[in-house]
């Protein structure tokens, strides 16, 4: 069992976090550190550095205020029951995939992307890349989270890897301050969890370390179809099996000045169990998954008064290792086990300068090495089938010049080079991955109108063409996806007298042609299978707006409309549009808070509506899944000098059926409750 066997998978991924990181602390040494740091936040440490250009919008994402964003923040990651994946469906552009309950595996896409076209990153290090594939984001901490930055449209510079599928950045809480806090969670289906943290120093020399541990039997209630997804006459309600989950994580954030310098440490260990899904309600009984995940980031800014800017030097390191157990050979993967380890160690200069007032410019290389690994059970031991290998090299540039105030210009232009190896065979430079960007603004101090067009080359990763899931089979028959974009986008809010934000609104419409896309589709098996389409076509549209009509009152309303199509000259299906996309998701938050009368310091009471319309599950239309909504229920009371928080949250409240992949069951009414305490 995969139980038994995880604390070797701890020993060996130690064993290699050990590796990784002297080799990170010689980089470290040579260059002067990496970059755990949030790039905005850098600059606030020194006052020597001038901040490019005019602050961002506050509606603004703050790492590229020149392509549709939204950020995600305070209450919204702070609910029990909430993971990273609950907190980002509300945001405009986003589609969420989880199979299961309280921890299990969920991934996040843009704009009609796939999970694994679309980067995530937390402190800076991107969490799917070619090791795990799409990131999980059930392994996320959102105790340890500030904010969620969400860039719907070419990825900033700050992100490593530029396409059609944005990038989704998790900042870390900085070390702001002494204090402890603890919390606890109970709730439905039998989960529970405990996490907390301890901070000391100030905003630009201390350290933030906390834990957590979490758990859920996840044996819910569904109504089983019996193999027969639209005959309704012979569904019975049972209990779902084998979908306990546990987690147990521990995070080290420090920051330290050294001179003019601002150093940076980034160290975390995650572990994940679970029973293993299988989709189409096709429940398991033995078949069991483990995740170890490690991240090691070293990094430094350095000011530099002739530039007037500074320098950044990075190194980080991943370590990943997904091991199945099925002794019951339930998966379909014809061995008992299968094991995939893999390593990913990344450094990066990146260079910012400005020229006057009107010009700067920021340069950055990057180099990266990747191992996937994928050993079978065989006997009593595992042996190697497959070592894939990817090295890259990349270069990027961007620039900003004011043409006339309130006009800006943009530019990005970046290019790499790949060579990947898989099982026999040397390395050559046979990928080059040309992408670019070209954008101009209209800013007011209220509001500003947006465009900008780009281009993108992005070869399939490791685990496309190899397979790095349980869920997920490779397909090294894969061609590189290249593709154009064009959005056009606005923001504005009305301040009143006081710098009480009445109103605002962010909308944007995209069109995006690609070729050789690669997409998903379910395979008569149960799995999802990587697939190139000749040609695609996607238009879409978003709109998020909110109002504070009174102080105590808090109103959110977002849209998302998308319409994606095979416009493949060889398409043999009369359906064109793309699988496992739906062309309408909004959401709506309303929410009352204040101060009551008695000991209570605060209390809020939060309502939140999720609509999602149906999808097609395969290429020719035959199966869809169909349409859902969840209606959410938040209560928030603080008292003590708001040093004791109480949260109760009723997901799904109405009890509305929701599946998610192929008719894969998700939880009815659930309700959990935390309790916080703050020293």
């Amino acid at each position: 069992m995969v139980s038994a066997r995880s604390p070797l998978i701890l020993q060996a991924s130690r064993r290699r976090v050990a590796r990784a990181a002297c080799f990170g602390v010689f980089v470290t040494v040579r260059l002067g550190a990496a970059e755990p740091l949030p790039p905005d936040a850098q600059p606030e440490a020194h006052a020597e550095i001038v901040i490019v250009g005019e602050a961002p919008q506050p509606l603004a994402a703050p790492k590229d205020p020149h392509v549709s964003g939204s950020v995600i923040s305070g209450e919204a990651l702070r609910q029990p029951g909430v993971g990273a994946a609950d907190a980002l469906r509300s945001a405009p552009g986003v589609q969420v995939v989880e199979v299961g309950g309280l921890g299990a595996p969920a991934t996040a896409s843009l704009r009609g992307a796939t999970a694994a076209q679309t980067p995530v990153y937390f402190g800076g290090i991107r969490i799917n890349d070619e090791v795990g594939g799409a990131a999980n984001l059930a392994e996320l901490p959102l105790f340890l989270v500030e904010r969620i930055e969400v860039y719907r449209s070419h990825a900033p510079l700050f992100a490593d890897e530029f396409g059609v599928g944005g990038a989704v950045f998790l900042e870390p809480r900085k070390p702001d301050g002494d204090a402890l806090v603890l919390s606890g969670l109970v709730g439905s289906h039998q989960a529970r969890g405990a996490s907390g943290f301890v901070s000391r120093g100030d905003g630009s020399s201390g350290f933030i370390a906390g834990f957590e541990l979490s758990g859920a039997e996840n044996d819910y209630t569904f109504d089983d179809t019996r193999g027969s997804l639209y005959e309704s006459r012979d569904d019975r309600s049972v209990r779902l099996e084998n979908a306990d989950a546990t987690t147990h994580s521990v995070w080290l954030v420090g920051r330290e000045r050294v001179g003019s310098a601002q150093v940076g440490l980034l160290v975390a260990h995650v572990a994940h169990e679970q029973g293993a899904p299988k989709l189409a309600q096709m429940r398991t009984e033995e078949a069991r998954v483990a995740y170890a995940r490690q991240l090691l980031a070293l990094g430094a800014v350095l000011p530099i008064a002739s530039w007037n800017g500074a320098l950044e030097l990075s190194s980080a390191a991943t370590l990943a290792t997904t091991e199945i157990s099925d002794p019951l050979r339930e998966l379909g993967l014809l061995t008992p086990g299968m094991r995939t380890p893999g390593e990913r160690i990344q450094h990066t200069v990146r260079a910012r300068q400005r020229f006057g007032e009107r010009l700067s410019v920021t340069e950055q290389l990057s180099l990266s090495f990747e191992r996937l690994r994928r050993d079978q059970m065989s006997g009593a031991r595992f042996t190697r089938e497959l070592t894939a290998l990817r090295v890259a090299a990349r270069a990027a540039l961007a620039a900003e010049l004011e043409l006339a105030r309130p006009v800006f210009a943009s530019v990005l232009v970046a290019t790499g080079c790949l060579g990947t190896r898989g099982g026999t065979g040397g390395f050559a430079c046979r990928e080059h991955t040309p992408s670019g960007r070209i954008g101009v603004s209209v800013r007011g101090a209220t509001s500003e109108l947006y465009a900008n067009a780009g281009t993108y080359r992005r070869p399939p990763t490791l685990s496309e063409l190899y397979g790095a899931s349980i869920l997920e089979r490779g397909n090294p028959g894969l061609l590189p996806e290249r593709g154009s974009t064009v959005e056009l986008g606005v923001r504005y809010q009305h301040v009143d007298a006081t710098g009480w934000r009445r109103f605002w609104i962010d909308a944007a419409a995209f069109a995006r042609k690609s070729e050789d896309l690669v997409s998903r589709v379910v395979t008569a098996q149960g799995y999802v299978h990587p697939v190139n389409r000749k040609r695609a076509r996607t238009l879409g549209a978003e709109v998020a707006l909110g109002a504070a009509p009174a102080p105590f009152v808090d109103t959110r309303v977002a849209a998302s409309f998308l319409d994606p199509r095979d416009t493949s000259p060889d398409r043999t299906t009369p359906n064109d549009l793309l699988p496992l996309h739906s062309r309408l998701i909004a959401s709506a938050r309303l929410e009352l808070h204040g101060q009551p009368p008695g000991p209570l310091d605060e209390a809020a009471l939060a309502a939140e509506l999720v609509y999602q319309s149906s999808r097609y599950a395969d290429p020719a239309g035959l199966g869809a899944i169909p349409e859902q909504a969840g209606l959410a229920l938040e209560l928030r009371a603080r008292a003590i000098a708001r040093r004791l928080t109480a949260r109760v949250r009723v997901a799904n409240a109405l009890d509305a059926r929701r599946f998610d992949i192929v008719g894969f069951p998700l939880p009815g009414r659930s309700v959990f409750g935390s309790l916080e305490a703050t020293w």
